[in-house]
């Protein structure tokens, strides 16, 4: 990084898996160096950012951890070396920011304008200067981009249930000068739910028996049913549409109690 980077500017995207699931899966980040407060980490997304004004041209090592959320939990350990350097004096592609983060509802209209990002050249020659978008790895994700413009823009439909979070990479060359340049930025598209799939029985019809009695039985049987939604849009409640004189619904279980 170059001594003159401002505070703020994301230097470094940790990027750790963990093929459990549920909170066993659930992956936070941190810096486990000691007495480093030159750098910050997102613990939720593992980027990097500088934290305060480098004052000297030297090299930085991290230890950064991505730990799990399970009981015991595990963890892995990554170094990470940062090299301090004085500005270039040549004209260099670069982006402003090597992280861009944005949040969409799953039913953005296809063919609507995500995003735009824009490299630049440093030094006299960038108003000369054609830049060509592209993104890596484009074909598997949903998401396409104005090679010209640099507009990120939805070609497929969002499915929260299936992909809450895209990392798209954006890469940018131009081949003004004598050697082509090159330079990446990372954008997390993080995917909103929204309310769009209905409950379902598990069955359409349930046979309850219950003793005659003059008195009541409690639970005589249990509905089921399930939601595909995420979070309160698949949190579901119980009720009946007929006469409650002899029976009643738990409304968070689901239980058909005599009473």
């Amino acid at each position: 990084v170059h001594q003159n980077t401002p505070p703020g500017s994301a230097l470094y995207i940790a990027q750790a898996q963990d093929i459990d699931s549920g909170y066993n899966g659930l992956i936070s980040y941190s810096i486990a160096s000691e007495n480093q407060d030159v750098f910050v980490i997102d613990p939720n997304f593992g980027i990097l950012y500088l934290n305060t004004t480098l004052t000297m041209v030297c090299e930085h090592i991290l230890l950064i951890t991505a730990e799990d959320s399970g009981h015991p939990s595990l963890s892995s350990l990554l170094t990470l070396t940062i090299s301090v350097t004085k500005p270039d004096t040549i004209n260099t592609l670069t982006f402003g920011n090597l992280v861009h983060r944005i949040e969409i509802n799953e039913d953005f209209a296809v063919y609507s304008r995500v995003l735009q990002v824009q490299a630049y050249i440093e030094g006299a020659q960038s108003q000369l200067s054609r830049i060509i978008y592209s993104l890596w790895s484009e074909s598997s994700v949903p998401f396409a981009i104005h090679r010209n413009t640099g507009w990120i823009f939805l070609r497929r439909s969002l499915d929260y249930e299936r992909t809450t979070v895209y990392n798209l990479i954006v890469v940018a060359s131009c081949a003004d000068y004598v050697e082509e340049q090159t330079a990446s930025t990372s954008v997390i598209v993080k995917v909103l739910d929204v309310n769009d799939n209905s409950p379902a029985f598990s069955q359409t019809m349930y046979f309850f028996t219950t003793m005659e009695s003059s008195s009541p039985n409690g639970v005589i049987g249990t509905i089921t049913a399930s939601d595909s939604d995420s979070g309160k849009n698949g949190q579901l409640s119980f009720f009946l549409l007929s006469d409650e004189n002899y029976f009643q619904i738990s409304s968070k279980t689901g239980e058909i109690i005599n009473c």
